[in-house]
């Protein structure tokens, strides 16, 4: 996925593309001339341009290929992967490539930097729960089973900056490598020698893209980018979280559809769970290995059981 800083695709000062930027929008278009709505919108945000100026991009490219060939080219899916590296690393940005030449634990280490230079801690996000009650007031709900109040309460929280919960980002929060990042002496050799092969001095990775790769195996780990079958989706629909529990991998459908998705269902008398439901992402996901929860969207949608109605059907029968 491309990084989302302006100066690396996109000069905001010259109202133009980079070098870096050009040679991102000719991969997509090799791969697709053609691409859809809900594909201009994310490149538009990897990018940092307008969505005028990448499909003004895009049509004079298909404008000097008619010019080039009578016959224009079938649009090619943008699941398509080119068989060989050379071909891949064209149309995955500096960061992905770079994620797939650390390992697991280099990975790790990196985000243990970050959690300490940024200073992270556990909060719930007002917005990914309903009016009905507080956030502070799940932690006191009651149960018969052990996922009682306390148990969604660490359930729910993201892992984020004060600063983020009170005033959200309009990016996702990132991390800047140079050749020189005094910060990440342990992986440095690995670093200078990637931007020489790349001729660049600095690039900018998504940092929960770095929390991605330190939970996934060197041999799972597949770049996450637009033209692959997985994308990055947090669960808990919060850019700014960068808690392990709340990211993973999964197709760009399930990930859109996570949007309007009401979370996990929760059916309260007074202050008691009487039952709770997982969302349709958990239920279905045949990475949950019978743990619906592991999966369902980090956001819950409450429903309050009156005990006189309850009491009043139950004696009808």
């Amino acid at each position: 996925m491309a990084s989302n800083d302006p100066a690396l695709y996109y000069n905001s000062t010259k109202n133009a593309f980079t070098f870096l930027g050009k040679k991102y929008i000719r991969a997509i278009f090799k791969k697709n001339p053609y691409p859809n709505p809900c594909q201009i919108d994310q490149f538009v945000n990897q990018l940092g341009c307008s969505e005028q100026q990448l499909k003004k991009s895009l049509r004079n490219m298909r404008k000097n290929e008619k010019k080039k060939s009578k016959s224009a080219e079938q649009p090619v899916s943008l699941l398509e992967i080119g068989s060989s590296e050379e071909e891949e690393s064209s149309v995955i940005s500096l960061p992905m490539l770079f994620l797939r030449k650390i390992k697991q634990h280099e990975a790790g280490l990196m985000f243990a930097v970050i959690e300490k230079l940024i200073k992270l801690d556990y909060f719930i996000n007002p917005a990914r729960m309903g009016k009905e009650i507080r956030p502070e007031e799940i932690h006191c709900l009651t149960s018969n089973t052990a996922k009682d109040g306390k148990f969604f309460f660490d359930w729910l929280k993201c892992y984020c900056t004060y600063a983020n919960l009170q005033n959200p980002p309009t990016r996702y929060p990132s991390t800047e490598l140079r050749k020189k990042s005094k910060n990440f002496e342990f992986i440095q050799p690995k670093l200078r020698n990637f931007l020489l092969e790349n001729k660049s001095n600095v690039f900018v990775i998504q940092t929960h893209h770095i929390v991605l790769r330190s939970i996934t195996s060197d041999e799972d780990f597949k770049a996450l980018s637009q033209y692959g079958p997985e994308c990055a989706s947090h669960l808990c629909d919060t850019k700014y979280c960068l808690r392990k529990e709340h990211l993973t991998t999964e197709t760009i459908r399930a990930n859109q559809s996570r949007i309007k998705c009401p979370g996990l269902i929760m059916i309260l008398r007074e202050k008691h769970i009487i039952e709770y439901y997982p969302c349709v992402h958990g239920q279905n996901n045949s990475k949950a290995h019978d743990d619906p929860l592991k999966y369902t969207c980090r956001k819950i949608t409450f429903l309050q059981q009156h005990g006189a109605a309850t009491n009043y059907y139950q004696s009808l029968f």
